[in-house]
């Protein structure tokens, strides 16, 4: 028979013959210990690429400084050719994409183009196949054949009413090239990925972008790739191998995928049972759960496959528009997203591994919509939201009992309309905000406290959406 919570020792183990696993005991609760080997991801490459670019050519580390908005080279009108070459050159390719901007739009560049070369070989084509212009935006071009097994050099040459050719971002074999004054991700970890958003007002913009961070370090977010279209209000969730982003606004069906332990864009996994926007994303290590807001209707999803999502059960307790989700490996948590103007307090579960109806769980500390919510196996937090004014509180709750939740302590910054995922000891915020943020915060979710600055998205943005490979449900 266990021994009440008060005669415990600190440290103590035990086996949990309910959850099939290993927990210890400190700070007055049982914390499950991770017995799994750790997805390390990839590590990124860290080199000293300021010399590589010839004289005369602005901004030389542009190309390799994790910000995929800015480019090499970014001189206008009749300049170059600029060569950049890798010394020592890069070996071992298998795969090579350059992340280029050809410059003013299809119509002004017109049959005078400016030039980009990968290795000596002339890739203008692939980008204007790309759409690749200013007036569009940075696109990625696979330059694979042209670079073959070894990568020495990369070429840009402007032509006078052509302005502006950019190489933004490089990668080979799935690993995007980063300076040692930018690198991130340098620690192995879980990764946490922050997919779409919306830049309001200034510009208002939605966007498709994917971008992580690895939730073990500090430090920038770097891209990851791109969703199928820009999207805003969706949401997510994830297994340990593959996160998935599901609906937006406008509301839509649609479920993408994809792999934590390579970049890249996303690809189509399968559709809801009806459209969601603004709905609720939590999963256990098999089985996704998606709350499409759309007449209180709840699909799983069996991640490890492709597929249509199927009926779970309602949630009639908790709201999902600026709702936020997450869970243990049994249980999944609903909190509410918003009453009339304020919020709400409502906090729900499910048992992920049935079917049924959401139930009632308890209440946070008080009324607030859009939360960013995040969890590890035991423990969950809710940060920031709404009242209607943006509020810092973080509140927590153990996730296998039921109860209200208690005070954690504050965002360093009031936020809402951020998005939040985890590992077993940290859980992060990014993005949200009025105005818009690129902050991230992050906590340890094993003690209580204030958050701490971790660094930056790529871009600021809100309604965007996070999982990762780490959280609490696996």
């Amino acid at each position: 028979m266990s021994l009440p919570p008060s005669e415990v020792p600190q440290g103590a183990i035990r086996f949990n013959t309910d959850s099939q696993r290993l927990e210890f005991y400190a700070q007055g609760e049982w914390w499950v210990m991770s017995t799994d080997t750790p997805n390390l991801g990839t590590l990124r490459a860290a080199v000293d690429y300021s010399s590589g670019w010839q004289s005369g050519v602005a901004n030389p580390t542009y190309a390799f400084d994790g910000n995929l908005d800015e480019g090499a080279g970014s001189n206008g009108g009749n300049f170059g050719p600029f060569t950049y070459t890798f010394s020592p050159a890069i070996t071992g390719v298998t795969q090579a994409r350059m992340r280029v901007n050809l410059g003013a739009s299809s119509g002004q560049v017109g049959g005078t183009t400016n030039v980009i070369k990968a290795d000596g070989t002339d890739v203008t084509a692939k980008a204007k196949s790309a759409n690749a212009y200013s007036n569009v935006g940075y696109a990625w071009i696979d330059v694979s054949s042209e670079v073959g097994s070894t990568w020495n050099t990369m070429t840009i040459q402007g032509t006078s009413g052509s302005t502006n050719p950019n190489i933004s971002a490089v990668e080979v074999n799935g690993v995007v090239l980063l300076d040692v004054a930018v690198a991130v991700d340098t620690t192995p970890g879980v990764r946490g990925v922050f997919m779409g958003g919306h830049n309001e007002p200034d510009p208002s913009q939605v966007w498709d972008i994917i971008d992580y961070v690895n939730i073990a370090s500090t430090g920038n977010a770097v891209d990851f790739g791109n969703l199928l279209a820009a999207e805003q209000e969706g949401n997510a969730f994830s297994s340990s191998t593959r996160g998935f982003h599901f609906g937006g606004d406008p509301a839509d069906n649609e479920i993408e995928t994809i792999v934590f332990a390579s970049t890249g864009n996303a690809t189509d996994f399968g559709n809801l049972t009806a459209t969601s926007k603004t709905g609720i994303g939590l999963a256990s290590a098999t089985r996704g759960i998606a709350f499409l807001n759309n007449g209180n209707v709840i699909n799983y999803v069996t991640m490890a496959s492709t597929g249509a999502g199927i009926d779970f059960g309602d949630n009639e307790i908790a709201k999902g528009a600026g709702g936020s989700g997450c869970a243990s490996p049994t249980r999944g948590i609903f909190v509410d997203g918003d009453a009339p103007a304020s919020g709400s307090e409502t906090i729900a579960f499910i048992t992920i591994a049935t079917l049924g109806d959401a139930q009632d769980f308890g209440d946070q500390t008080y009324a607030k919509g859009s939360v960013a919510a995040a969890s590890n196996a035991t423990r969950g937090v809710m940060m920031g939201g709404f009242t209607p004014t943006a509020q810092k509180s973080i509140d927590y709750i153990t996730i296998s009992t039921l109860g209200n939740a208690t005070n954690f302590g504050d965002l360093i910054t009031a936020n809402y309309y951020g998005a939040a995922s985890s590992s077993s000891t940290r859980a992060i915020c990014g993005g949200g905000g009025s105005p818009i943020t690129n902050t991230i915060e992050y906590v340890q979710i094993p003690t209580t406290g204030d958050a701490v600055d971790f660094g930056d998205l790529t871009q600021k943005r809100r309604h965007l959406d996070a999982c990762s490979n780490g959280h609490g449900g696996l």
